[in-house]
């Protein structure tokens, strides 16, 4: 399972959505209602499955769900 599949696993088991409506162009708030409680809880979840952690400042840049992947991957590379 890749990164990209593993989000999108984290994200179908915190929020309930399909893999199919989670595609990357999604906007965590305004299409998905992701509030600032389930952000947490999502970072939470992918800083212990993937070993690391992202900081405060980087979530901020953190708007669609293509942008959490990319994070992911990003600092799963340089881990």
């Amino acid at each position: 399972m890749d990164v990209k599949e593993k989000i999108i696993a984290l994200l179908n088991d915190k929020l309930g959505y399909e893999e199919a409506e989670l595609s990357e162009d999604k906007d965590l708030v305004n299409d998905l209602g992701i509030d600032s409680l389930d952000m947490v809880e999502i970072i939470m979840g992918i800083e212990e499955k993937f070993g690391l952690k992202i900081e405060d400042s980087e979530v901020a840049g953190i708007k669609t769900v293509g942008d959490l992947i990319r994070k992911a991957e990003e600092l799963t590379q340089n881990k």
